[in-house]
């Protein structure tokens, strides 16, 4: 299993996503209390929507930089931490 895995962060404000996000490896960690790891199979990228949160002029959401970006995914349950229910490993997400 990998180690790291890779993400988009949103490392500041800008005029344009290509300006203020980059790609980014994390180091992977078992899951939490509550908490299951999922691997992305596919994941949505909005175009405009992300641009508008990367200029910092979506006035309904707030975002602290930095930031990992996304928030549609479907993928696989890899693993679950202490008190999870109703989900377990191989589940589709």
């Amino acid at each position: 299993m990998h180690r790291t895995f890779r993400a988009i962060r949103l490392d500041r404000f800008a005029a344009t996503f290509r300006e203020a996000a980059s790609i980014v490896e994390i180091p992977l960690e078992e899951p939490g209390p509550g908490e299951v790891r999922v691997r992305n199979s596919f994941c949505g990228v909005n175009g405009i929507f992300d641009t508008q949160i990367a200029r910092n002029a979506v006035d309904y959401v707030t975002v602290k930089v930095p930031s990992l970006t996304g928030v549609e995914a479907l993928g696989v349950v890899e693993s679950c931490g202490p008190g999870v229910e109703g989900l377990r490993p191989a589940d589709a997400v």
